[in-house]
């Protein structure tokens, strides 16, 4: 088992049924709750196995639901669980708590037990995201831009780019490569930028660049020189 800050991964097989059980228990040990979210099409096996292990540690389980890794972040920050899990497997799962990304712990946590922790429903705090994004790309009115990729989380920043006075169409292209914050921006074919976001939350971070007025000319085109191509 690997592990390193926000991360939790198996190098050499997938985790057995067993493995998520154990993870679980780890991730109980010792902490009061434990948030818990899922990939999209993650096994409901999986999530049983380390609700399981999370409860039979004595702490509580508070269930995000299946959502994108924004949506998981948002949902920890709203919250603040003692820890908070986000299940991808077969092989991984990434590890926070409010403050940020932690190193999962390796060695057995010294708790003493006090019975079985409470399994509780929290998938509405997927809500907040979008709300999160209302507030992050305020100055997008009148703005053009196509998006591209990006799952789920991609719909959601062009309904919120859309609610926000911005149009589809232009010149502009936000392309989002899956749900790990990073983003390609481009204008016709000329790449624009190109990176990361700091912490993981592409659709925020596109709603930034979309909003600096610096970008647009008063007449609405998108001049090249104003934003270098940054690679992460």
């Amino acid at each position: 088992m690997i592990c390193l800050p926000g991360w939790l991964e198996s190098g050499e097989r997938d985790f057995t049924l067993s493995d998520w059980l154990k993870i679980g228990c780890r991730a109980g040990q010792g902490r009061r709750q434990v948030g818990l979210g899922m990939a999209r099409g993650c096994p409901e096996e999986v999530r049983l196995a380390v609700t399981a292990g999370i409860l039979s540690a004595g702490a509580d389980c508070w269930q995000y639901g299946a959502l994108s890794l924004p949506e998981f972040r948002c949902c920890v920050s709203a919250s603040a669980p003692s820890l908070a899990l986000m299940l991808l497997p077969p092989r991984s799962a990434r590890v926070a708590e409010a403050s940020g990304d932690v190193l999962f712990p390796l060695k057995r946590i010294r708790a003493n037990r006090t019975g079985s922790g409470r399994n509780l429903s929290m998938e509405t705090l997927k809500a907040l995201y979008p709300l999160k994004l209302l507030r992050t790309g305020g100055s997008v009115a009148g703005r053009k831009a196509r998006f591209i990729g990006g799952g789920p989380s991609g719909r959601v920043l062009e309904e919120v780019f859309c609610q926000l006075g911005g149009s589809i169409g232009g010149e502009v292209t936000v392309q989002l490569w899956g749900e790990d914050g990073r983003l390609s921006l481009f204008h016709g074919q000329t790449l624009l930028w190109e990176g990361t976001a700091p912490d993981g939350d592409g659709p925020a971070l596109a709603l930034q660049l979309l909003g600096d007025a610096a970008l647009f000319s008063a007449g609405g085109q998108y001049p090249f020189e104003c934003l270098p191509i940054k690679k992460a």
